[in-house]
């Protein structure tokens, strides 16, 4: 009795809620969890004993199935944030100040005699 329902769970569709690895090499998006779980709970309510370790192994695989799931949502904000990261190991490049035409030369005598006439 038991092991037939082993058997059920271990083949496709049902076995990525069993074996997590197998979750892990598909895309998150391609595994229909909501479709999966009701399978899985016709599967395992059709027998007289019910196998919490499988119940168990399936609560865990689909939550990360749903943690996939929204890992995948972020990264480009998290590639996004990378690469707006700035390198300290380098020092910042000088900053070109820009020439103004309008400023005349002045020599020390100028300054003096504006020096003293503000006194």
């Amino acid at each position: 009795m038991a092991e037939s329902q082993r058997s059920s769970l271990s083949r496709p569709p049902l076995n990525v809620l069993i074996d997590p690895s197998i979750a892990a090499r598909r895309s998150p998006w391609e595994i229909n969890l909501s479709q999966l779980l009701e399978l899985f709970l016709q599967a395992i309510t059709r027998k007289d004993l019910i196998d919490l370790r499988a119940a168990g192994a399936a609560a865990l695989s689909s939550a990360t199935i749903y943690r996939l799931k929204v890992e995948t949502l972020f990264l480009f904000e998290r590639l996004r944030a990378e690469r707006r990261a700035v390198n300290a190991s380098e020092p910042p490049q000088m900053v070109v100040m820009p020439f103004r035409y309008e400023v005349y030369s002045t020599d020390i005598e100028e300054l003096f005699e504006a020096s003293r006439s503000s006194e």
